[in-house]
């Protein structure tokens, strides 16, 4: 069986107020980031959380891996590809 994290050989809960939002920055200042599971910079899977108030943007940028997205609440918008364009 698979562990959870390397130092772990159970799955365990993460509880909201366990989780340490720390800037990022990557990131505009009020945006928020959290290593919830793992280490994006470490081999294996990891969980982040990403907490953006309303009217932040985040610069166009791309991740090597794959990436799988979850809103919690609000609205995400994402584009795909290596160029913008405007309609």
């Amino acid at each position: 069986m698979r562990a959870h994290r390397p130092d772990q050989a159970v799955l365990r809960s993460v509880r909201p107020e366990d989780i340490d939002w720390e800037p990022f920055a990557a990131f505009p200042a009020q945006a928020r980031l959290a290593v919830v599971v793992g280490h994006p910079a470490e081999p294996g899977p990891y969980v982040v959380r990403v907490n953006v108030p309303s009217g932040v943007k985040l610069m166009p940028h791309w991740h090597q891996e794959d990436r799988v997205y979850m809103v919690v609440s609000g609205v995400f918008h994402i584009g795909r590809g290596d160029r913008t364009s405007r309609r």
